[in-house]
């Protein structure tokens, strides 16, 4: 493939020349040279435009995050010659109401939510400060503290981190929270792990080195810039929103309304036991694994650039099919007994049952296979 890919390019190349330079004509597998590279050229641009779609909004959205990670990263790095350590623990209790609203957030440290019983909020907060001495690590604790705003049925827990540059302390500030199953939970955390569990609320996580499992009713937003995710039984009438930049997304008997789940760079999504009405799928060097049943005028979009797409259908909807592949290969299970059949070397149109959905599956160089 490198190879065709390389005479076609130097065909486009000899074919572009001045006038009075000698036209040379090449045929790779009977087609000529210049048209094989405008195709090539129109199937990467394809292919990219789909998966990169709102890329620029998601690495922005991360970008001066990222950058605090890299001095947190700095940090951290000093902080191994560091041999002094002081740890502060604390709980706090917090009268939020069986459906209030809890916003957590930290710089450095993981987040771990779990249902409770009963209208109060309990969080133990932990401080670990590591400090070239004992003095270093204790002035870490006085500088890098957690605060609590509270209303009668909201509160914010945040870490207040000041300006580390020339500090000779490195400061994690976890917290462990135990909520009313129906509170609406919003988890932030620049360099850590987001894990919640048995939440009702709505359940919003956003990470920028870290990995997010997510076990809970209604999740609307899961995205990393570098990490993977997991959600298991996710029930929502709403969307998802899940992404990360360098990473793999898991989904387990998740349904919603509307799915879009991005890995973006080189991460897989194994999407098993997923029921929506419309699903979007991306990524630009991954597989994707997509199982569930399809929705009466459901659509489903499946994108990678070099990455494999598996699609596995269930469920009495039918679907019209349209799967396109430069350079992979395109099979259809038997079983299925697809009807209407228009297929080529590169692309398979046909459809499945009585049509009632959309089904688009688009890879560049990878192989694409439907599945009973």
């Amino acid at each position: 493939m490198l190879m065709r890919i390389a005479l076609a390019a130097l065909a486009a190349l000899t074919l572009a020349a001045p006038a009075r330079a000698q036209t040379i004509q090449i045929k790779i597998d009977g087609q000529d040279a210049a048209d094989l590279a405008r195709e090539i050229s129109r199937a990467v641009e394809s292919n990219l435009s789909a998966i990169a779609s709102g890329l620029g909004d998601a690495i922005g959205d991360l970008a001066g995050r990222a950058r605090l990670e890299g001095r947190l990263a700095a940090l951290r790095l000093q902080a191994r010659s560091y041999t002094s350590e002081q740890i502060d623990r604390e709980t706090r209790t917090l009268a939020i109401g069986a459906t209030g609203t809890l916003d957590v957030d930290t710089i450095s440290g993981d987040i771990t939510v779990t249902a409770g019983a009963g209208r109060d909020a309990t969080i133990e907060i932990v401080r670990h400060s590591h400090g070239r001495t004992d003095a270093d690590a204790r002035l870490g604790l006085t500088r890098v503290t957690a605060e609590v705003d509270q209303r009668p049925d909201r509160a914010r827990v945040h870490t207040v981190y000041p300006d580390t540059r020339g500090a000779l302390f490195s400061v994690d500030v976890s917290y462990t929270i135990t909520a009313p199953a129906g509170t609406r939970i919003t988890a932030r955390t620049v360099s850590g792990d987001v894990t919640i569990k048995g939440i009702r609320g709505d359940v919003e996580a956003d990470v920028t080195s870290g990995r997010i499992d997510l076990s809970a009713s209604h999740v609307s937003t899961a995205k990393t810039l570098s990490g993977d995710i997991g959600l298991v039984d996710i029930d929502t009438d709403g969307s998802i929103d899940v992404r990360t930049v360098s990473g793999t997304i898991t989904l387990q008997n998740v349904k919603a309304r509307r799915l879009t789940a991005d890995a973006v760079a080189n991460g897989d999504i194994v999407a098993h036991g997923v029921s929506c009405d419309n699903a979007v799928l991306k990524t630009l060097d991954g597989r994707l694994d997509f199982g569930g049943p399809t929705a009466k005028n459901g659509r489903y979009e499946l994108n990678a650039f070099s990455g494999t797409i598996r699609f596995t259908p269930s469920g009495p909807v039918g679907f019209d099919l349209q799967a396109s592949t430069f350079s992979g290969s395109i099979r259809s299970d038997p079983a299925m007994q697809l009807r209407d059949v228009s297929m080529s070397r590169r692309s398979l149109h046909a459809t499945y049952g009585d049509g009632g959905a959309v089904v688009i599956l688009k890879t560049f160089s990878g192989n694409i296979s439907v599945v009973k």
